[in-house]
């Protein structure tokens, strides 16, 4: 296969995966239309439909397996070990099915001191499949579906009544072109990359604006199927995620660096009983990637400082990412979910509504992103919480 050809089959997979370029005319896909992505799909979804159903983001409140992607200090409040299943589709308003998320999560506490909680979570995002032809002929050399996967552990422990301490490592992985023979590949069958999350929690200050009426408090059937992780009143979270080098492709000129980022994040758990709980979120995400003039990205420790110095305080929060939302519970049996993202320039934003049903031994969520009243994506997620069963 002419060289030329190879560099534009991994151009495609790149595009939807680590830069925004346009898709190469050479291509042939197999899909009618092909939409345009930027991004890295395993490092920028949150894969929970419980923290899609809030606005996107569960910094300060996740309470999940999935807390490696949010905030692996939030690993400290699942119990003994916690399971979890999410998948969505990247573009549902197409029949695509090669383009999916799917995401494994697990979490177990040892007994170690105040407790050391390990976490791990497994993902693969399919980017499409394509027909290759040579460059000036329509003989088809093969038929790739490229796809990329990551494998990420965590680490977290408690220090004192309030803070949580976690530390997170993700390998990616890129393949390009699986099924071409050897013979055909002129350039790597792979790129790869590695990162690291560092989060904080400030669990349960200003109790006091928390509310558990005594008139609410019932002993239900299935109570010893739920656990309750939020603690009372506020919990403040930071993360620092995605820290690490640039990935390289093809040569040097082709490095992108990971979307690192600083997310904060703001729960509070307002009201709590066996009938009814109540419970709200706030996070920004803020990219710490910063260009030099001659468009490099600064390496990953200079631009968590640079990425804020090149305009003023003011628009460097306008350019972040906000979401907040709202959760009811209800008998420990079901959950609503609402919630918004925008961004702080109101360029763009839209509204999220979700849904559990089951008690925490095992639930199914739902959540759905909404823009001018029609519904574009759809998360599932399904969690098993294995605490009270061990």
């Amino acid at each position: 296969m002419p060289s030329r050809t190879l560099r534009s089959c991994h151009s495609v997979a790149i595009a939807f995966v680590f830069c925004a370029i346009m898709i190469g005319a050479r291509y042939q896909p197999a899909h009618a239309q092909i939409p345009i992505y930027s991004g890295f799909p395993v490092l920028r979804y949150s894969p929970s439909a419980a923290a899609n159903g809030m606005g996107g983001g569960f910094v300060a409140a996740g309470a999940e397996a999935s807390a490696i992607y949010y905030n692996p200090a939030a690993l400290t409040r699942c119990g003994r070990m916690a399971l979890e299943g999410n998948t969505f589709k990247l573009f549902p308003q197409e029949d695509w099915e090669n383009f999916r998320f799917s995401h494994l999560a697990a979490a177990v506490r040892l007994n170690w001191r105040n407790g050391l909680w390990l976490g791990a979570a497994y993902t693969r995002v399919g980017l499409g499949q394509y027909v290759i032809t040579g460059e000036s002929t329509p003989d088809i050399l093969g038929v790739v579906e490229p796809y990329e996967w990551s494998l990420a552990f965590a680490a977290a422990i408690k220090a004192g009544a309030h803070a949580r301490f976690g530390v997170g490592f993700k390998y990616l992985r890129l393949v390009p072109h699986p099924g071409l023979p050897p013979t055909a590949q002129k350039l790597a069958d792979h790129f790869s990359g590695y990162g690291f999350d560092l989060g904080f929690l400030y669990d349960g200050f200003l109790s006091n604006l928390h509310a558990s009426p005594a008139s609410l408090r019932k002993t239900l059937p299935w109570s010893k199927w739920t656990q309750e992780r939020l603690p009372p009143g506020f919990s403040f979270g930071v993360t620092l995620a995605n820290l690490g080098a640039q990935v390289e492709f093809i040569d040097a000129a082709q490095q992108e660096p990971l979307p690192q980022s600083l997310r904060l994040g703001l729960a509070w758990n307002i009201l709590e009983s066996e009938l009814v709980s109540v419970a709200a979120t706030g996070e920004m995400n803020k990219s710490l990637v910063k260009y030099k003039d001659n468009g490099e990205a600064e390496s990953a420790l200079p631009g968590i400082f640079t990425a804020w110095s090149d305009q003023s305080i003011r628009d460097e929060f306008s350019e972040a990412i906000y979401n907040g939302g709202l959760e009811v519970k209800l008998l420990h049996l079901a959950a609503i979910r609402y919630g918004r993202h925008w961004d702080g320039r109101n360029i763009y934003g839209y509204n999220t509504v979700g849904y559990s049903i089951g008690p925490s031994l095992l639930q199914f969520s739902v959540a759905n992103f909404f823009n001018e009243g029609r519904s574009f994506q759809t998360f599932y997620s399904l969690t098993i919480d294995l605490d009270k069963l061990l």
